[in-house]
């Protein structure tokens, strides 16, 4: 009885960590991610995110070519920077005015939360989208 009752605890502890993932696989994410960077970004960066989109000859800037973004930060990914330029809370300087969308706001009002100047730690949706950008970008930087 003690044998089966060590067994039965060993059991129960191995499968307590096994439950089913509550946030969606990396894989999930970059699909999600890549179907917004097409839908949203794709005409100023194109498909390859190479900085040749339909629009970008209309542009009075180059486009960046955003599978370097980590080529061109010493091999590290700027995560936090990219998401700051997609919501707005980061403008980029060398540019000027600020040229691209403010994606982060564009998404809330996507989900009916109107004009709202900067990303609120309630956004969940907004936020979790921009996260998923993110990821799309990081799983499409080439290597040096």
């Amino acid at each position: 009885m003690r044998t089966v009752l060590l067994i039965a605890g060993c059991v129960f502890i191995a499968t307590a960590g096994m439950a089913a993932p509550t946030s969606p696989l990396p894989e999930e994410q970059i699909e999600r991610g890549r179907a917004d960077f097409m839908e949203s970004c794709a005409v100023c960066h194109g498909a390859a995110g190479i900085g040749d989109g339909p629009l970008s000859n209309f542009l009075n800037v180059p486009v960046p070519d955003v599978t370097t973004l980590a080529i061109i930060n010493s091999g590290v990914f700027p995560a936090k920077k990219v998401r700051w330029v997609i919501d707005g809370r980061a403008d980029v300087i060398a540019h000027g005015p600020r040229d691209m969308p403010v994606w982060g706001n564009e998404f809330r009002n996507d989900v009916g939360m109107g004009d709202i100047p900067a990303l609120k730690p309630n956004d969940r949706d907004v936020e979790r989208r921009i996260e998923d950008l993110v990821v799309y970008l990081m799983s499409v930087q080439r290597k040096p």
